[in-house]
């Protein structure tokens, strides 16, 4: 019954197999029903390689770490009796490895597992259901729309209602845009309130203009670093789409606060007078309700969209996240534009109630899209599983580590998260049984991308220049389109806005093909980011030589120059925008553990906020040593500042590509 030598078994490739449905589930591992090319009927087995790495004992070798699967294979390999089923081949992923027998009808097959060394599974977990056959009548499968998808299914992908996400019926193009949609209505009121606010809090709240300068700049600020917060309850204890309606939910019922304090004589000082205790505590707890909702909101809606698309097809993620940043520029543009204009004609009390009206469609749009989404189920804490690393390799520091202790079963695998090479001392944390490789490499990979994510604030601190000082240049220069028509100055923002726009449009279009023909991969948005951090010392060193060409013809001939002068500090530092940040989002998302797409896609976020932190602290250092930024412009050393940017942005270049050459 068994011959000498175990038989040479085929690859198979997940590509040439016809899904029809689940057999069973067990402790660690899936049982499928698959047809192949000659339209034979087998039994798939896979198992998650993550699954098999917890149960690492500390073995000497790497074989040990594949023993149950090993003896399986290696005993059904060598049957060859028409009463027992064959193995017809193996199958390896980066996350995934198994193997297919003959499939038997209605039949129980655990008799083979009591075979094993040791008992995986029980009876009762592994007895499968019976499935008929498709000449018994019952379902083929033959639907493409129906296929399941074998990795959705191991990995616990699931759509609404706990059911298995199907390829063809869940996720994809359709339900990745609704998340595009959805985010341009929640930016334009996110960046319409933050316009708004200004006016609100100086006329109607009664705060002086730089006690509103300064709560503005600090709402914005927290919404952005409240991303990571958002990103880690979506990634621990929520579905992204959960977080995304808990937090939509909170934004939109601090938006609601607002809109009835400024329509509540009550809510509001009067006569001049500065609010009081109770109106002040309207105000900022509405106020920061929506930082609160705007940071879940951004920190989940970017992964969950990504999760639709899932990993596989590279061409695909990157077109989502160029289109998703092409939303976010495009929410901005109509806030300086449509909802600026509202504001100035229609009142600051009407653009509330419009932004309310917009955040609550954008809820529902979301919602009402669940049926075609796909979730990722939450796998606990992140910085828990990371700490748990960190204070393991601390215990275990003082012990010496061989090479065959650190042998994990993810040695030889393609998984693009794999940094063996990195921080040798966490390896220490191996030790302890309780620690697998997998929550090492996780660590790894996360630890990674912090260099990188360190590498973009000094940009993001000169892109904030667009909407202040940039902004301050705009005022003095001819604004004028027509005799009767002049730019207004809140929508001097929708310039850079436009040219991202515009720039996204063309990247996806043609950009691509100049920057790769291939498949996308981490080096080309490592590639990519660093080709923004260049354009943005660039751009910083063109705004100096404008600004020395603006106070020039202003000091000397009385002559206010085109705007259009600062067109091409604008586009530039849109440029460079579009490249870094649209580069981060998809890097970090592709590049982090599957169980902490969200926290790390809001790294992207969480550099624009430290940025424009930063930009504050910088024009007070650099001011209070060299008093070059003054009211007056023209009395001002602006080109000096925006060359101490340019300085700074280059030296961070080069710290760039250390880390990124290091990747």
């Amino acid at each position: 019954m068994l011959e000498g030598d175990e038989k040479q078994s085929r690859a198979l490739d997940f590509n040439r197999l016809e899904v029809l449905s689940l057999l069973g589930r067990g402790a660690k591992g899936v049982v499928f029903l698959v047809r192949d090319d000659d339209a034979k009927l087998l039994a798939l087995k896979v198992i998650l390689k993550e699954a098999i790495e917890k149960k690492k004992k500390g073995r000497e070798s790497e074989d040990d770490e594949y023993k149950r699967v090993s003896f399986e294979q290696g005993v059904l390999s060598r049957f060859d009796h028409p009463l027992f089923p064959s193995l017809h081949g193996v199958l390896a992923t980066d996350k995934v490895i198994g193997y297919a027998i003959d499939y038997c009808p209605g039949q129980n097959l655990n008799s083979l597992r009591k075979m094993q060394s040791e008992s995986m599974f029980s009876d009762e977990i592994i007895r499968p259901p019976y499935i008929p056959a498709p000449d018994d009548g019952g379902d083929n499968g033959n639907d493409v729309n129906t296929k399941m998808d074998v990795e959705n299914i191991v990995q616990e992908i699931f759509a609404a209602r706990q059911e298995q996400a199907i390829s063809g019926k869940h996720g994809g193009i359709k339900a990745a845009f609704i998340a595009c949609v959805v985010e341009t209505m929640e930016n334009m009121v996110f960046l319409a309130c933050s316009t708004n606010f200004m006016m609100y809090f100086t006329k109607s709240m009664n705060y002086s203009t730089p006690k509103a300068a300064t709560m503005v700049t600090n709402f914005v600020g927290t919404s952005f670093l409240l991303t990571i917060f958002g990103g880690f309850v979506a990634d621990s204890f929520l579905t992204r789409f959960a977080a995304f309606v808990l937090f939509g939910s909170i934004e939109l019922l601090g938006l609601i606060m607002l809109t009835l304090q400024a329509h509540i004589t009550k809510l509001q000082p009067q006569g001049g007078k500065k609010p009081s205790t109770p109106q002040s505590t309207v105000l900022f707890t509405g106020l920061y309700a929506i930082a609160i909702g705007v940071g879940g909101v951004k920190g989940s809606l970017p992964a969950h969209g990504g999760d639709q698309i899932g990993t596989r097809n590279q061409r695909l993620i990157s077109g989502f996240f160029n289109w998703y940043f092409f939303s976010v520029c495009l929410g901005g543009f109509l806030a300086v534009t449509l909802m600026v204009w509202i504001e100035e004609n229609k009142g600051w009390s009407s653009s509330f109630i419009i932004s309310t009206a917009v955040l609550a469609s954008a809820i529902l749009i979301f919602v009402a899209g669940c049926p075609m989404y796909r979730f990722k189920r939450p796998a606990g804490s992140p910085l828990t599983r990371i700490v748990n690393v960190f204070v393991s390799a601390a215990r275990n520091r003082n012990r010496f580590v061989t090479d065959a202790e650190v042998v994990t079963q993810n040695h030889n695998s393609t998984d693009k998260s794999i940094h063996h090479n990195k921080f040798k001392f966490l390896n220490k944390a191996k030790l302890n049984n309780k620690i697998s490789a997998t929550l090492v490499e996780e660590t790894r990979t996360f630890l990674a991308l912090l260099p990188i994510f360190g590498s973009t604030i000094i940009m993001n601190c000169c892109v904030a220049q667009m909407g202040t000082f940039s902004v301050q240049q705009g005022m003095v220069t001819n604004r004028k389109l027509s005799r009767s028509f002049e730019i207004p100055v809140a929508s001097l923002n929708a310039i850079p806005l436009l040219c991202m726009l515009s720039s996204l449009a063309l990247y996806e279009l043609f950009g691509k093909r100049i920057f790769s023909n291939s498949e996308r991969s981490s080096s080309f948005n490592l590639k990519r980011i660093g080709y923004g951090l260049a354009l943005t010392s660039i751009s910083m060193a063109v705004a100096a030589i404008v600004e020395v060409k603006r106070k020039h013809e202003a000091v000397h001939n009385n002559i206010k120059i085109s705007v259009f002068w600062l067109e091409l500090q604008f586009v530039m530092l849109s440029l460079s925008d579009m490249l870094t940040v649209g580069g981060m989002l998809e890097f970090f998302f592709r590049e982090s553990p599957a169980s902490m797409r969200s926290m790390s896609t809001a790294l992207g976020w969480c550099s624009t906020a430290m940025g424009f932190f930063l930009s504050s602290v910088l024009v007070e250092v650099v001011n209070g040593i060299t008093g070059w930024l003054r009211d007056d412009l023209n009395e001002s050393r602006l080109e000096l500042f925006y060359l101490v940017l340019c300085v700074l942005n280059t030296l961070n270049l080069f710290n760039y590509i250390f880390w990124a050459k290091r990747y």
